[in-house]
């Protein structure tokens, strides 16, 4: 199986997190947990981002998976929910409840949740009839003192790689 990582490269339809500097995109695509968004205990919110383009040649995709790494100050009910875009629609993971320590938690979508199929490489590359647009996450604190942080956002499509050329060359090189 191959794998490619798309990181934010700028803001989405919405970002009402706040950041700790700068843009919320930067705080959460630099791979640091010095930078991050979050958000103060009360209401959920909503952070969506773009990204730059997959680029894949796949005879089969198993898999888009949205990894976020965020804490909460002490673990007590703050919770994030991965989302994402496809062709207009928003779709939700499941709910994940961060501890008082960074931790790395994802959720996969292993169908193009807009057709309920498998992803296409041209729905994943954006070019296709129900195509991902932008990915991120909705969250909150806890609603009385504790706050929730995310230090990085990130998208991974799992896919098999498609073979040209001669096959031996293809597989000498596994």
């Amino acid at each position: 199986m191959a794998t490619q990582i798309r990181r934010p490269s700028g803001n989405g339809p919405e970002n009402n997190w706040d950041a700790s500097a700068g843009n919320n995109y930067d705080c959460v695509s630099d791979q640091s947990d010095a930078t991050y968004v979050y958000r103060l205990s009360g209401s959920q919110a909503n952070e969506m981002y773009s990204f730059p383009a997959f680029d894949i040649s796949s005879s089969a995709i198993s898999g888009l998976t949205i990894t976020v790494r965020h804490k909460d100050d002490d673990a007590a009910g703050s919770y994030i929910r991965h989302r994402i875009i496809v062709g207009g629609s928003i779709y939700y993971g499941d709910d994940v409840y961060p501890g008082a320590d960074w931790a790395d938690l994802s959720y996969e979508w292993t169908t193009n949740p807009k057709t309920s199929a498998a992803w296409t490489e041209a729905d994943i590359e954006g070019t296709g009839d129900n195509p991902l647009q932008y990915f991120g996450f909705r969250g909150n604190g806890d609603g009385s003192t504790n706050n929730c942080y995310c230090a990085e956002a990130y998208l991974t499509v799992t896919y098999t790689a498609a073979t040209t050329g001669n096959p031996w060359y293809y597989y000498a090189q596994q």
